[in-house]
């Protein structure tokens, strides 16, 4: 679980720390804004103040549910 990892780290270091836990398989779940690029991310989930929210799927292949949308009841 990253939390905030942006808030301490350049997006060089960012980029690194992403890249080496993907070369070693490890799953990661990072919570905070992102302003950098999603190419490190298999998967987005982008939820707004309002309780609704997007998941977005890289790639069609690893990602059945692409693009869904939703909303909080």
């Amino acid at each position: 679980m990253l939390d905030r990892l942006g808030a301490t780290l350049g997006h060089e270091q960012v980029d690194q720390v992403l890249g080496r836990f993907a070369e070693a398989s490890i799953t990661t779940i990072h919570l905070g804004r992102s302003t950098d690029s999603s190419e490190r991310y298999d998967a987005t989930l982008d939820i707004q103040a309002d309780g609704s929210w997007t998941w977005t799927g890289q790639t069609a292949a690893h990602d059945t549910h692409a693009n869904q949308r939703g909303t909080h009841p």
